[in-house]
């Protein structure tokens, strides 16, 4: 008999994504191979996403909210840690009348066949919202769904993604099979998905790994237009691949041969990763103490250094990382510190007018990271750290309007071993023309007197940017 400890094991470096080829082949083996072991997948992989999702949007901005955090976390793991627990119990009882073989087939496409949920709803319109009918993050078991107008992305559990627009009528027939009665979608079939059908009134399009669009129009006629990769298309007992930029219209009078056009379809939303100048700290990195940047690719505000390894605590990454050294000192030392405590600060000024030029009909956010660490230094040492990110509007030339910004902070631990990221979101505004970055450290436990040392070991390092555009609806 296997050891059903295995399973555990192999689904635990899954979800670390953490899992070596002979691993994986082993893990595709066992899950073909049992249903007992197929339902356990799903139900732990369902749980992570939870877990990762709760973590990603916590906003610890304060010493009670901290606990909280933390106390919603711990309750997270030990429910992963229950579930495993039972997971184990269900194997060990099964698993002797669960190992007969199966054909061997896709892991995604067996799953999809044991689960009663399809996939989730990611992104939704304002016109989607507003109606009521879909709730966000909402599952989806197979069955008919229609859209009257608007927006949706479906995400399926094999990872395939489909952006809907309405009006639009589909059927989830299962994991990696659906059918579009009428209106139009975009689909991206990443790899380990291959496969996915979709059945249309005039035939088959099968996925060969690639991202397609389909419209099905009132009167019944398809096209089908490929954007990168392959597919199959199968009409009246004959089947074509198509690679990109082909396209075919399906009519019952006959099949036309059309060049692909993706602004036809609506347009998945994409993630750009900006240039940070200096993000890392390395190499020609400089800091400097002119106060707020008007210029783009340096960091200025207060006294700070780039350092190597100090006072026991390494890099983030790389050899090198910011030091804070010193809150605000200018001809006017502020006497009570700004909002109940002094402050440090370095900022950045980012161009983004040509990415949203590019993109003038997408609604586009910004997301920043940074990471962060500090000495123990005892009770009475600093904790707080904090990033800020503006959009702007106007010229390093002229006076700059801020349209919107946000602030998030954490109460870092006192582990110089661990360091913390913070992310932080805002949309863009379309008259946008900079984004401006901040981090920050404050003296949040003790405002020591003018003259003394501040900080006495507050680091930040791995600072990024990142874009993303939304959906874009398709032009018939």
């Amino acid at each position: 008999m296997e050891d059903p400890n295995q399973l555990q094991d192999l689904i635990d470096k899954y979800l670390d994504e953490n899992l070596q080829t002979q691993e994986k082949e082993k893990l595709e083996q066992l899950l073909l191979q049992s249903e007992s072991a197929r339902k356990a997948f799903w139900e732990l992989t369902e749980i992570h996403g939870l877990l990762r999702e709760t973590l990603d949007n916590a906003d610890v901005s304060s010493e009670e909210s901290l606990v909280k955090f933390k106390r919603s976390n711990r309750l997270l793991k030990l429910t992963l840690t229950a579930a495993s627990i039972a997971t184990g119990l269900l194997l060990v009882t099964t698993w002797k009348n669960q190992n007969r073989p199966i054909p061997t087939q896709k892991i995604t496409q067996n799953l999809g066949q044991s689960h009663q949920y399809l996939a989730k709803i990611g992104f939704q319109s304002r016109e989607v919202r507003d109606s009521g009918k879909f709730q966000p993050e909402q599952f989806l078991k197979s069955g008919p769904l229609e859209l009257s107008e608007g927006l949706m992305e479906l995400v399926f559990f094999n990872k395939v993604t489909v952006l809907l627009q309405g009006p639009a009528g589909i059927h989830l027939k299962s994991l990696d099979h659906m059918l579009l009665n009428h209106g139009q979608f975009t689909a991206k079939v990443p790899e380990g998905a291959e496969g996915f059908t979709v059945s249309t009134p005039q035939g088959k399009i099968i996925d060969l790994g690639t991202q397609f669009g389909v419209s099905v129009t009132e009167d019944g006629n398809v096209e089908t237009h490929v954007f990168s990769g392959e597919i199959e298309v199968s009409h009246k007992g004959r089947k074509r691949k198509l690679r990109e930029a082909q396209a075919l219209r399906l009519a019952t009078t006959g099949v036309d041969n059309l060049n692909a056009s993706p602004k036809k379809f609506p347009s998945l939303k994409a993630v750009f990763n900006i240039d940070v100048p200096h993000g890392d700290f390395e190499n020609e990195a400089t800091v400097e103490t002119r106060g707020v940047p008007v210029d783009t690719g340096i960091w200025s505000g207060d006294r700070a250094s780039l350092v190597g390894a100090d006072k026991g605590i390494q890099p983030q990454s790389g050899k090198r990382m910011l030091r804070f050294d010193q809150t605000y000192e200018g001809p006017e030392v502020l006497q009570s510190p700004t909002n109940g405590y002094y402050k440090s600060t370095q900022q950045q000024l980012i161009n983004i007018t040509d990415l949203r030029l590019a993109h003038p009909r997408a609604r586009l956010t910004a997301e920043f990271t940074a990471h962060f660490n500090r000495i123990d230094a005892g009770p009475n040492t600093d904790s707080q750290f904090t990033i800020g990110i503006k959009s702007i509007t106007g010229s390093p030339n002229n006076p700059f309007h801020s349209q919107t910004s946000r602030r998030k902070s954490i109460i870092s631990d006192a582990d110089p071993a661990t360091w913390e990221k913070i992310t932080t979101r805002i949309s863009i505004s379309p008259d946008t023309n900079f984004i401006m970055l901040q981090v920050e450290a404050s003296e949040n436990v003790q405002n020591d007197p003018v003259g003394a040392q501040e900080l006495h070991g507050h680091y930040a390092d791995s600072i990024s940017l990142r874009i993303e555009r939304s959906p874009i609806p398709g032009r018939n």
